[in-house]
């Protein structure tokens, strides 16, 4: 994921995008042999397909949910502020990388000039940063508003808190991926027996391989291998290794914290339930008066009404919990499923090559790569279309509801996420109720 030069398809030893990392030109690399490397018909099909329908998928999906939080003023909101600001990233990657890689793998050359040499790689790189960042921050974010409500309120009510982190994410992204629009240039490409012998991103040749004057890579060209490394390494800490540990740590103190606020509902319930037995069934036997029994009765009566109010109301707040619960599992799960493989493909390939190229068939190698630009559909599913809210916004923007939705769309209100609607009651299992609600 490191390089994200998808467009530069054909590099000597090399997985760029996203994958394997840049090998020297002179080191020697087993071939493959024509009928598993060569692109056929077949190859064309199966690629073009799986990248056209997620390249669809993750336009169609982030410019939904940006134009839908952003028209709607009822959506308004500090997470949906950092939602907005997910999908512009995952729309930046689908569109910086999978049209440009795809292109590069089927003319097995890159095409589009020096400058978009600098320009195309870094974009997609900076779009995956602020991606995995963004994530990270959201995490945070719900984290103190379940967490800690009370220590959170002041700052999640600021919308200037918000806008600076927004900026953050894009200033860290784009500096720590400078070098990549630094170092990238085009450089010639390489042919064995006037035969190209390609697989994705790799090109596999022989150190007698003849240069092709009109045909050229993308890549970066690095000082020497040890910096090429440390950079990798780096990459995988900042991109992957941290975003997920931070994510694992603040979604099970959520779950923690969530189950934790379903158990001392129920004790607090099952203790008033024996509180309010306890009174009835001392006023049955102490009460002789027929007056006073009915009373009791009509107590009774009203006693079990509000238990079974309480046990519906106490099964929604469960519900909702539980909701939450599902949904930040997904989150955890599809992140490290779809970035995992191809981070230990990267790594792994810095220091084996030959391992990797001789173990990863092309079909592999695909898998991962489409994996990884899976990643820019998945979010606004998760984030959004999860969300009873959002599809109702949706509809509402697009007019394919009915009148009776538009009807009771207006009338519902949609109190942000912050918590300044929240604190009714002060105290934090209320507050959490609250904050439930919003999700």
């Amino acid at each position: 994921m490191e390089h994200y030069n998808s467009s530069s398809s054909e590099v000597v030893g090399e997985y760029t995008t996203n994958g394997v990392e840049q090998r020297n030109a002179s080191e020697t690399v087993p071939t493959l042999k024509d009928d598993e490397s060569l692109l056929n018909k077949e190859n064309i099909v199966t690629m073009v397909l799986p990248y056209t329908c997620i390249f669809i998928l993750a336009v169609v999906g982030n410019m939904l949910v940006i134009v839908t939080l952003a028209v709607n003023r009822r959506m308004r909101s500090v997470t949906n502020s950092f939602l907005i600001n997910l999908a512009v990233s995952d729309l930046l990657l689908g569109v910086f990388c999978m049209p440009f890689s795809l292109i590069g793998l089927l003319m097995k050359q890159f095409i589009f000039g020096s400058i978009m040499c600098r320009l195309v790689p870094y974009l997609q790189a900076v779009s995956v940063c602020v991606s995995s960042w963004t994530l990270v921050v959201v995490s945070v974010e719900r984290y103190y508003a379940i967490c800690h409500p009370l220590k959170s309120r002041g700052y999640r009510q600021s919308w200037g808190h918000v806008y600076k982190l927004i900026a953050a994410i894009w200033i860290f992204s784009s500096v720590i991926m400078s070098p990549i629009a630094l170092l990238s240039e085009l450089q010639p490409l390489k042919e064995k027996s006037e035969q190209f012998l390609s697989r994705t991103h790799f090109i596999f040749c022989d150190s007698n391989d003849h240069i092709l004057a009109d045909k050229f890579k993308c890549r970066e060209s690095w000082p020497s291998e040890k910096h090429l490394i440390a950079f990798t390494i780096f990459l995988d800490v900042i991109l992957f290794v941290i975003p997920l540990i931070v994510m694992i740590v603040t979604y099970s103190q959520i779950v923690v914290t969530l189950w934790r606020n379903i158990s001392d509902n129920n004790c607090m319930t099952k203790a008033h339930e024996e509180k309010k037995n306890h009174i009835l069934t001392f006023a049955d036997k102490k009460v002789e008066s027929k007056a006073v029994r009915n009373e009791a009765n009509r107590s009774s009566r009203i006693i079990r009404g509000l238990k079974l109010r309480s046990s519906v109301d106490q099964r929604l707040v469960q519900q909702r919990q539980s909701r939450v619960i599902r949904m930040l599992f997904v989150v955890v799960i599809e992140f490290f499923i779809c970035w995992t493989p191809l981070h230990f493909i990267n790594t792994v390939s810095l220091f084996y090559p030959r391992a990797v190229y001789r173990g990863l068939g092309y079909t592999w190698i695909s898998i991962f790569q489409l994996l990884a630009f899976f990643s820019c559909c998945t979010n606004p599913i998760t984030y959004c279309f999860m969300n009873s809210k959002f599809r109702q916004s949706f509809l509402l923007l697009f007019k394919c509801s009915t009148n009776e939705s538009h009807r009771n769309l207006d009338k519902q209100t949609y109190p942000p996420d912050d918590l300044s609607h929240s604190y009714v009651n002060s105290s934090p299992n209320y507050v959490i109720k609250n904050e439930l609600s919003h999700v």
